[in-house]
């Protein structure tokens, strides 16, 4: 049964280290509001676990330069490197590659890796044939941990993929100042004034 927790950032990072260290969790589902903040958190996690230091972005439907600018938004463009598809580098401390879902269906991947990073995955989960080929991608996926990350979490999508994880950490950082309180005011706002509920 999939174990879901909303979290603020500091019960985040904890929750999400015990999932990593935990053998029974093979795939997490991180979810929130706030995009570069959850990039930040998963990163600077997995740079501080000497168990995972090499690992692979799945990217969904995404083109690199959008894929690098997300990373940017979150990190730093010190931390990520200009990247390709076929080159490994070094991010943030982590020996990573790029790949993307699509190429993925057919054949098993991420052998030997300690991390696979899906991102984004909402790009992904708008139809039912959307889903189940990432379903299949993610089978494929033999890395010790599968982490799929969200972005423009707007949406009860993510939902459909929770009976394929073991852990959805959900980062709930509203509180962390005026400045978040505001833009969490502001997200509401847009969903609610269109006839939508925050989903989380």
């Amino acid at each position: 049964m999939t174990e879901i927790n909303k979290l603020i950032p500091r019960d985040f990072v904890g929750k999400f280290k015990q999932a990593l260290l935990d053998d029974s969790i093979q795939n997490i589902l991180v979810r929130g509001y706030i995009d570069n903040e959850k990039i930040l958190l998963v990163f600077d996690t997995l740079q501080n676990l000497a168990d995972y230091q090499t690992g692979s972005v799945v990217m969904g439907r995404v083109t690199v330069r959008a894929e690098r600018e997300y990373l940017v938004s979150g990190l730093s463009s010190k931390c990520v490197p200009r990247f390709n598809l076929k080159d490994d580098f070094t991010m943030c401390g982590l020996k990573v590659n790029f790949t993307k879902l699509d190429q993925n269906i057919d054949h098993e991947f991420n052998i030997g890796k300690d991390f696979a990073i899906f991102h984004p995955v909402e790009s992904v989960l708008f139809d039912d044939s959307s889903v189940e080929k990432f379903r299949k991608v993610l089978k494929n996926s033999k890395a010790k941990k599968n982490i799929l990350l969200t972005t423009n979490d707007l949406n009860k999508d993510p939902e459909k993929i929770y009976d394929d994880v073991e852990s959805v950490l959900i980062l709930d950082s509203r509180d962390v100042d005026d400045k978040h309180r505001q833009k969490y005011k502001t997200i509401e706002y847009n969903l609610t004034s269109k006839g939508n509920k925050l989903p989380y």
